[in-house]
């Protein structure tokens, strides 16, 4: 049914976004692989731009959260990567096949694995690298139970000269911050998208259709959970930046406080 891309054999179509996500095999290494496909359609400086940069990201990290990159690769006909297939369902998956909140339990370990990763992007080496599109689509449970952060093509690393603009709007409505529409990336963003990754996961309800209405839908309205997680959380997606954690480490460390007295 399906044929190649150069020696990768395609065996089906994962996902249709913005690029193609194909599961392929690769003979010479007899595993299976994801290939991201850029969209021959985009304008060619654009998509070599988007793919340098997700190229150089995924080259630069090293981390259990992250898929590993195998390939990358530019002709005059195609553009994309060739990544780590992880075995599991995306999370947006998951709520909507479920049509009901996770335990509070179970959110509280996905929710230290992902501080874990945005913890290790926001403090990278030499420069801190944002996410900046966190959202349960992005988010896959793999078979052993252990969470991947997937798609890395609006990850940017805040080098010295990145400058905020308009032009550099990204994200998704529901989870992006207030700032963000303005092309405002800061780690704050992954913080707001963090909480309202959890948010929609505790609650299953969609943000996407009433963005910066969290406080108006209170977690403890749709899901029993401890007091102090409803406050952690509802503090991650404050409309201001400055009345969010200061940082994931420092999220991290609140955390894992509620967790020693209340959450274990």
């Amino acid at each position: 049914m399906f044929g190649k891309i150069d020696r990768y054999h395609i065996k089906a179509v994962l996902s249709l976004r913005w690029a193609t996500y194909y599961l392929a095999y690769d003979p010479d290494v007899e595993r299976d692989v994801v290939i991201k496909m850029f969209p021959p359609q985009e304008a060619r400086s654009n998509v070599l731009a988007l793919h340098e940069r997700e190229t150089a990201v995924l080259a630069s990290v090293s981390h259990p959260m992250f898929p590993e990159l195998y390939d990358s690769v530019v002709t005059d006909e195609q553009v994309y990567l060739v990544v780590e297939y992880v075995d599991g369902q995306d999370l947006e998956t998951l709520i909507t096949d479920t049509g009901q909140p996770i335990a509070w339990r179970t959110a509280v370990t996905w929710l230290m694995q992902l501080l874990d990763g945005l913890e290790y992007l926001h403090t990278h080496q030499p420069y801190p690298i944002i996410y900046r599109d966190l959202k349960p689509q992005n988010i896959l449970l793999g078979t052993n139970g252990r969470l991947r952060i997937v798609d890395f093509d609006t990850a940017l690393p805040l080098t010295p000269d990145w400058k905020p603009s308009k032009k550099d709007r990204v994200g998704t409505v529901g989870y992006a911050p207030p700032e963000q529409y303005y092309g405002h990336s800061t780690p704050q963003v992954d913080i707001f998208a963090l909480g309202a990754t959890m948010h929609r996961l505790l609650t299953n309800t969609d943000p996407c259709k009433a963005p910066f209405t969290f406080h108006q839908r209170p977690i403890a309205d749709y899901n029993s959970v401890p007091p102090s997680l409803a406050r952690f959380l509802q503090i991650a997606v404050a409309y201001e930046p400055a009345k969010r954690f200061p940082s994931i480490t420092v999220m991290k460390e609140v955390l894992t406080g509620l967790a020693l007295t209340e959450v274990v």
